[in-house]
């Protein structure tokens, strides 16, 4: 795939890249730092695509997933002191579900 060219706007640098129907954009202070940007976005895609092709499936248990949404959101619920304690007894309460990944769930 060839790269796109970076365009001037201001003092910086911006380029767009489309890859798989996504478009994604970087501003850059350079038209080096844009072109190394995409490079990397490309390498990353292909990556993705790689994996995604041999249908590798990183291994995220049910537990990791419930503590990452307490994290991010249940923190700000009004709720939020019933999802802390339902974090407490999660393996008692779902066993080996809860170190199970949620791929295979």
């Amino acid at each position: 795939m060839k790269l796109p060219k970076p365009r001037k706007r201001g003092s910086a640098y911006y380029i767009e890249l489309m890859i798989n129907g996504k478009r994604s954009s970087a501003t850059r202070d350079t038209a080096k730092e844009c072109e190394q940007g995409v490079a990397q976005k490309m390498l990353e895609a292909k990556v993705n695509q790689m994996a995604e092709d041999l249908s590798i499936k990183q291994y995220y248990p049910f537990k990791t997933l419930f503590h990452k949404y307490y994290d991010k959101h249940g923190r700000k619920l009004r709720g939020s002191k019933y999802v802390k304690e339902q974090l407490a007894p999660f393996d008692e309460k779902f066993g080996a579900l809860a170190d199970m990944s949620i791929h295979d769930i």
